[in-house]
């Protein structure tokens, strides 16, 4: 199974972010640095976690995402 996530500047139009923004990298690039391996591209990331994973493995691997994605939302915003 995996579940993946687009990223776009805006929501209601779904215009992505520019070329040179690279939002998903940004935040797979983070992720991965903090130990979490995804799959990621400048737009969109996607998790493929193991079959067998406990709520602790996941908990930690959202902490992670959103960690990540937060760090990138403020270098963005700046």
């Amino acid at each position: 199974m995996m579940i993946g996530a687009e990223f776009v500047k805006e929501r209601k139009t779904k215009k992505q972010f520019g070329d040179g923004v690279n939002f998903g990298l940004r935040i797979g690039r983070k992720a991965l640095r903090k130990g979490l391996i995804l799959r990621f591209d400048p737009h969109w990331i996607a998790f493929a976690p193991p079959l067998v994973i406990n709520k602790g493995e996941v908990d930690k691997m959202m902490d992670i995402f959103s960690e990540s994605l937060r760090e990138t939302i403020k270098e963005v915003a700046a």
